[in-house]
């Protein structure tokens, strides 16, 4: 045979080979359809649809087109896509979950679509397993979780409507699972974590549950961001034993008026961050006891029934600052031994007192189990306006006396008249001191200085001041922004005047034409917020489910444009209403990550999927196409082994001659 033919032969074999492995890519998912129930004959109902699921093969679409089925138990062992576009109803008394996805092998299963009623266990179980998508569904378990997480790593629970169950989301032994964009109301608790390691609470209601909101328990790197967690009978957020827990950009609000729960409680935890929040209408607004490396930021804490923020037991490395502390019965209740405990920059006033306890109204209140340390810090915030006593001290075990008062820093009283500021006896402050001075021609600055050391405080919370010439001749109101403020009042050439500015009681004058003078006075340095990264745990990258122990088959029981908190001069509340967000920047890169996750990541459609549908899939789809490449090795072998018997001669000749 010629050379020419010979190539041309080994063409049509390289094209036979460029064929092969064509064919050899993705072979595309199919659709199985479950026929309404009547379909099915008798008792094997269960055992019917079951068939499908085992005979389904991975990424398969299983798609529901009855209305109605009852006592379904339905296990699921391999990734599918099970989904209903009729909002199929399916009601079960078994003690079994309706849905269970059960083991590695079922990593990247969704279920979407549904309307679950089931009074014997779990509406959907998931279970040693990883990357489940529970979306769309409506869910109600009498008797148990409506969604169960047990064991299982990357789990999305999205767009869910979930009432009337013992837990509406339960999450234990798991990790990196991600709640987003559902609505809990009226179940006995909203979401409870246990065991859960980064966990992501996001843009979710969770409200008019007869218990907890949110339980946190014995639990690492939890964030919740953009949430409604409100009228829950005990508390909205209980965390206990856990650690790196963030709650920011949410309402709390009117918890615990049934059993004087309260908006936020902590217990015998560490490294927890409330930010950027609203705590409203709660019977304490953030209770804690035994707690370490705690941040209170950037919130406001408003119209509780008892206290705003209460320390008690053992609180160390805790730092309250730039929150807007209005009407509760205590403004800050303080009874625990404490370490590093920093309280600037915030604005407490309008505290309102009750005929039952005589420290109520009290902005600061020392209660008796309170102990003085070196390195606690209380200055620079604005305190008056309480109908108790700015800073008040409950002295039951006679631990102080006039030798040994409670001493603090100094705060903007709201008067520069130290027998004015009206904090108790056994309390020793100074009053921060306003201050007017001319800066430019027409200019005039208004300061605050600290009054131990004459700085500037530039961490004092944004307050409302009066400037004026000639009483009412030219009047400015304009805030302060870290202690200072600027404005501009035009000469009167004609007969002498003079400037003052007024701030809470305290008016203070100078003449227009007074010497023009530079700030030289030197500045309190601002506090450092040192966020910690909650949720940065080392294990979080790692998408392998947890150890779960617990089997599936028995039934289970506006803002500021500076970055402080504002305040009116009339009555304390703001005109300029708002809590810089901004200074904050969402708590911790961490915690932003964490939370922006949870958005960015997973969205909604109709089957429950979104863009991170294709990263779900990778694992399983990378099985599909190694087992499809080696399918097509033995064509492989047997075309060059064809191609090596064919030119055997002209192969020997070329070997032959390199050898020469």
């Amino acid at each position: 045979m010629n050379f020419k033919n010979k190539m041309t032969i080994f063409s049509l074999l390289l094209i036979l080979v460029s064929v092969s492995v064509t064919m050899a890519g993705p072979v595309s998912a199919k659709t199985i359809y479950v026929q309404d129930q009547s379909y099915y004959s008798g008792n094997s109902q269960n055992e019917q649809i079951q068939s499908l699921l085992d005979a389904a093969e991975l990424g398969d679409t299983v798609k529901f087109m009855g209305l109605f089925y009852e006592n379904l138990h339905l296990s699921v062992n391999k990734k599918l896509n099970i989904t209903s576009t009729k909002g199929t109803v399916i009601n079960s008394s078994s003690s079994l979950p309706v849905f269970l996805i059960n083991g590695l092998q079922a990593s990247g299963t969704q279920i979407s679509g549904f309307t679950i009623d089931t009074k014997g266990s779990s509406g959907i179980y998931v279970n040693n397993t990883r990357k489940t998508v529970i979306s769309d569904n409506q869910l109600k378990s009498t008797n148990g979780s409506a969604v169960k997480v047990n064991g299982s790593s990357n789990t999305y629970i999205e767009n869910n409507k979930i009432t009337g169950s013992d837990t509406g989301i339960e999450i234990k032994n798991s990790k990196n699972s991600q709640i987003n964009g559902n609505n809990l109301t009226h179940n006995q608790n909203g979401v409870t974590l246990n065991n859960a390691k980064n966990t992501t609470i996001n843009n979710t209601n969770i409200s008019d549950n007869t218990e907890n909101g949110l339980e946190v328990d014995s639990s690492a790197g939890t964030t919740v961001n953009q949430s409604n967690i409100e009228n829950n009978g005990n508390n909205g957020v209980a965390i206990s034993n856990s650690n790196r827990t963030i709650v920011y950009n949410s309402t709390v609000k009117g918890n615990g008026k049934t059993s004087n729960g309260n908006g936020v409680s902590i217990k015998s935890s560490d490294k927890v961050i409330i930010s950027n929040s609203q705590i409203t209408e709660n019977y304490d607004g953030i209770n804690s006891r035994d707690v370490s490396e705690l941040i209170v930021v950037y919130n406001y804490i408003l119209e509780n029934n008892n206290d705003g923020i209460e320390l008690s037991g053992v609180a160390k490395n805790v730092q309250i600052a730039y929150n807007k502390i209005q009407r509760n019965l205590y403004g800050i209740k303080l009874d625990s031994s404490s370490n590093n405990l920093n309280i600037t920059g915030n604005l407490i006033t309008e505290q309102i007192a009750n005929d039952i306890d005589p420290l109520s109204g009290a902005g600061i209140s020392f209660e008796s189990n309170y102990i003085q340390t070196s390195t606690n810090i209380i200055e620079h915030n604005a305190i008056y306006g309480n109908q108790g006593k700015n800073a008040d001290a409950r002295n039951s075990n006679e631990i102080y006396s006039a030798e040994n008062l409670i001493p603090i820093g100094s705060n903007w009283y709201g008067t520069n008249d130290q027998l004015g500021i009206n904090v108790c006896c056994m309390v020793k402050s100074s009053a921060t001191q306003l201050q007017i001075i001319r800066t430019g021609y027409d200019t005039y600055a208004v300061i605050f200085v600290d009054g131990d050391t004459g700085e500037i405080e530039s961490d004092l919370p944004s307050l409302m001041v009066k400037i004026s010439k000639n009483d009412a001749q030219q009047v400015q109101y304009v805030y302060t922004t870290n202690g200072t403020t600027i404005g501009t009042l035009l000469g009167d050439k004609n007969r002498l005047a003079y400037v003052a500015a007024s701030a809470g009681q305290s008016t203070v004058y100078g003449e227009w034409g007074m010497e023009i003078s530079s700030i030289t006075a030197p500045f309190s340095k601002t506090r450092t917020i040192n966020y910690f990264a909650a949720s940065g745990d080392e294990e979080g990258s790692d998408d392998t489910p947890g150890s779960g122990t617990d089997g599936p088959g028995t039934s289970d029981s506006g803002t500021n444009s500076g970055n402080n908190p504002t305040s009116s001069d009339s009555s304390g509340s703001s005109s300029n209403n708002g809590v810089s967000s901004g200074v904050l920047a969402l708590g911790t890169a961490a915690a932003a990550s964490a939370a922006g996750s949870s958005s960015s990541q997973r969205g909604s459609s109709d089957t429950g999927t979104s863009q991170s549908k294709t990263a779900q899939e990778l694992i399983i789809d990378e099985i599909n196409q190694k087992s499809q490449f080696w399918g097509i090795i033995p064509i492989i072998i047997l075309i060059i082994v064809v191609l090596g018997a064919y030119y055997h001669k002209d192969i020997m000749n070329m070997v032959e001659k390199s050898k020469k």
